[in-house]
């Protein structure tokens, strides 16, 4: 760390000093965290870390954020050490995680002060007190230098985490984020057999199946994996009570037999062979090895499906799948279509999921869909796809649905659904899939846009060069010209309305226009369309609004009333969440005031909640976020997760 690093942490310990001693809090606040920014980059911790740096003959006190590290989400103890945020870099001593609980090959110079790490094929060289590193021979340059690092006179070689990781093929993520600690998981890779080629894949782990609630370890050999949105588990665990499938394995196929059901694995092929009808799926047959053990895995969903189960859960916090078998499959496609050179429908489910009816088409696409209700039926109609007629009917425990019926019709496939009379019903699509949920109510959430196109302030400083918001080559603010508040906010909240649509939400758009609604109409609008939540959407400014300054980041508001912070604050905290995965900014946290569009009481709203995307004042984030229809689409996936996560609702992909 250089001269001018050390005289950043000594500032902010003094800062923290003068805090204490009783300067006003927010003033205090402010200071500290623009100080300690430059150090670290994140929001402040409210306890820091404080290690004895050893560099040449001299020795430093560093502070920054504690790192709790964790081996495929399992917390590791380790022995008079830590970990610590560096230069926005997660520093780890090497030893105890790399080299005793991952087992990488490692080896230190004393003489050259470099140290070397090889597994999965891979090799990273480092160099003490030097952000050069070599990986496979190759000259990469880190934000942070490894170090040795001093805890009750232990020495212990500090490295990025990250970085080792990633580059001997390791997974990495950042699994929580608390105020004060965060939270590294490195995950152990598969290695994926394909003809010749070794590939390594990384995914949560999934360390137990229960079925019909008889639990399997999976820890003994080879876990399960969420990889490609889907859970692979080993064929070797279905050999076992209480499932007993027959497995037979050539070089050619893998075949699972249990009580009359039937499924071919190829070998090197996206074919399943299902009940004697062939079916093409996104990855089918995994050979694998993991830890020195190898075995075939396969997708858990659909072979639980053919062994008529009623439903399948994955649970990654508790690294479990759980399946139950009660009724079956009503419709399932007995052959693939002839003619497959346009879109298809691969798959037709109806079962009875979480004591409500659901009818599933799996397409090679997502498909154009229109729906009608009547107090009777659905009719749900699948526009310019194929399908083959040969479906069978086996039977399902239905709750609110008397009959299905599928048929072709043109070009189109049109799904008739007999529902028992006032039953509610909700729709979801994306990612290749239709679904319609009988006995679900939608939840009404009103999205609203913030300020009108001309309201006056609400603007970025005139940009220093011409803004493309979509990338397309045509310039949507030129160069001396400033970006109004309104095209961020209707930028966010089009991408917002649509993802929480197609994940079953029913969507009132609130200031999608030009005009400026006053805040006591937008309040009326959005209690007249009886909303559960509300979210408004904005971008942020700070000084005068004429010159680019460097406040920065995202933060969330609720009202300050008990009425509506009741639900609105863990609304607010559960969105600032899943935003804190994104892009990196400043966590600025979740904020209470008093404001018109988070007032829950008088819009008649469960929830309400207002969004600061990121400062439109401040010049990165006006040209990277507020001017960039990326980042536009990226937040409102955030916040439709978080909603669909908050509200029990699946989120569906596009």
């Amino acid at each position: 760390m250089n001269k001018l690093e050390i005289f950043k942490i000594k500032k902010t310990q003094e800062l923290l000093c003068n805090w204490k001693k009783g300067l006003r809090i927010a003033g205090a606040v402010c200071c500290f965290s623009m100080a300690a920014a430059a150090f670290m980059g994140n929001s402040i911790p409210v306890q820091a870390v404080t290690m004895t740096v050893k560099q040449g003959e001299e020795t430093k006190e560093w502070t920054g954020k504690k790192v709790v590290t964790q081996i495929d989400g399992k917390t590791i103890t380790m022995e008079n050490a830590t970990g610590i945020v560096v230069n926005d870099t997660y520093m780890i001593p090497y030893e105890e995680v790399f080299e005793d609980y991952l087992e990488v090959n490692c080896t230190y110079s004393e003489s050259a002060k470099t140290l070397t790490l090889e597994a999965n094929g891979e090799k990273v060289k480092l160099t003490v007190d030097s952000d050069i590193a070599y990986a496979n021979d190759k000259k990469w340059q880190m934000q942070a230098a490894p170090f040795w690092g001093i805890a009750e006179e232990k020495e212990k070689l500090y490295v990025p985490a990250e970085f080792v990781a990633e580059k001997l093929k390791f997974g990495f993520s950042i699994k929580t984020i608390k105020e004060d600690t965060d939270t590294i998981n490195i995950m152990v890779p598969f290695q994926l057999k394909k003809e010749e080629e070794t590939v390594y894949i990384t995914g949560n782990t999934i360390e137990k199946l229960i079925f019909n609630n008889k639990t399997l370890s999976l820890i003994n050999s080879i876990p399960g994996i969420q990889w490609n949105e889907k859970v692979y588990i080993p064929c070797s665990i279905l050999k076992k009570s209480p499932i007993y499938a027959k497995i037979n394995e050539t070089d050619e196929a893998v075949t699972i037999n249990r009580a009359g059901h039937e499924l071919i694995f190829y070998q090197d092929s996206n074919l399943v062979e299902i009940e004697g009808k062939e079916h093409e799926i996104e990855q089918a047959l995994l050979k694998v090895e993991y830890k020195g053990n190898s075995d075939y895995m396969v997708p858990a969903e659909l072979v639980f499906d053919t062994f008529g189960a009623n439903s399948t859960k994955v649970n990654v916090n508790q690294k479990k799948i759980t399946i139950k078998k009660s009724g079956g499959t009503y419709l399932s496609l007995s052959t693939k279509p002839k003619n497959t050179n346009g879109n298809y429908i691969k798959k037709i489910v109806a079962k009875n999921s979480n004591k409500k009816d659901m009818i599933q088409f799996t397409c090679k696409k997502t498909p154009n869909i229109s729906v009608k209700s009547t107090s009777k039926k659905i009719t749900l109609t699948i526009k310019n796809v194929s399908v083959d007629q040969g479906y069978t009917e086996k039977g399902l425990d239905a709750r609110y649905t008397n009959s299905i019926t599928v048929k072709k019709s043109g070009s189109n496939v049109v799904c008739t659904i007999n529902k028992q009379s006032g039953k509610n019903f909700m729709y979801q699509y994306g990612n290749g899939k239709v679904r319609v949920i009988v006995g679900a109510t939608p939840i009404r959430i009103a999205v609203d846009c913030g300020h009108g196109s001309n309201t006056p302030g609400k603007r970025s400083p005139k940009m220093p060069c011409n803004i493309d918001f979509e990338g397309d080559g045509i310039i949507d603010v030129k160069k001396g010209q400033s970006i109004r508040e309104h095209q961020g906010n209707v930028g966010v909240g089009k991408f917002l309305a649509k993802e929480l649509e197609r994940c079953g939400f029913y969507v009132y758009r609130s200031a999608f226009g030009s005009a400026d609604i006053s805040l006591s109409g937008r309040q009326k609008n959005i209690k007249a369309h009886n909303c559960k939540y509300s979210i408004s959407v904005h971008f942020n400014a700070a000084g005068n609004g004429q010159n680019f300054n460097k406040a920065s980041g995202v933060e969330v508001y609720y009202h300050k009333d008990k009425a509506s912070a009741k639900s609105s604050k863990s609304m607010a905290a559960a969105v600032l969440k899943e935003m804190a995965k994104g892009t990196k900014q400043l966590n600025r946290g979740v904020k209470t005031m008093s404001l018109a569009l988070c007032n829950a009481k008088t819009m008649g709203t469960q929830g309400s909640i207002l969004v600061e995307c990121a400062f439109m004042t401040n010049l990165h984030e006006a040209k990277t976020m507020f001017g960039n229809q990326g980042y536009w689409r990226e937040t409102a996936k955030e916040i439709a997760k978080a909603m669909c996560d908050y509200c029990g609702v699946s989120y569906i992909a596009e």
